[in-house]
């Protein structure tokens, strides 16, 4: 696993790698759009799952969106619901990326695969796939990201 602490891991992503990932590949929110936003949970989460295992890594993402729906008064459910969407798809690609020893450089790639695939939820209020049945149920993560 890793040497880095869990939170150590979080803050890399979410100061470093996100960031860099969106001057690459200029990626922002806009027009209803939330697209920086995606990425930012679907890299962070696959960079904890990656770093700190499966079970530790989407625990990590699922508390962080139940923090924020009572203590952040910014964050609507629907947001979190969006977000913890994506955090599992997150958790998925690291999954893949895991199981086909790729390093975990390769993380930017699959998750602009899966941005331009269509696989994380862009949209603020309009994703069929953001609901609580979907949150609550879930998917298999084999379902939210088999690949490029």
């Amino acid at each position: 696993m890793s040497n880095e602490t869990l939170r150590e891991t979080y803050n890399r992503y979410r100061d470093i790698e996100v960031e860099a990932f969106r001057k690459k590949y200029r990626v922002f929110n806009g027009r209803g759009q939330t697209d920086f936003n995606a990425v930012a949970h679907a890299l962070t989460s696959a960079g904890l799952v990656y770093r700190h295992g499966f079970e530790r890594g989407t625990l990590a993402g699922e508390l962080r969106e139940v923090r924020s729906v009572f203590f952040d008064k910014k964050n609507t459910v629907k947001d979190s619901l969006r977000d913890n969407f994506n955090n599992k798809v997150g958790a998925a690609i690291a999954k893949y990326a895991l199981e086909s020893q790729l390093p975990e450089q390769a993380l930017n790639l699959l998750v602009k695969d899966a941005l331009d695939r269509g696989l994380l939820a862009v949209s603020e209020h309009k994703d069929p796939r953001v609901t609580f049945r979907n949150n609550l149920l879930g998917s298999r993560y084999e379902d939210l990201f088999d690949g490029p």
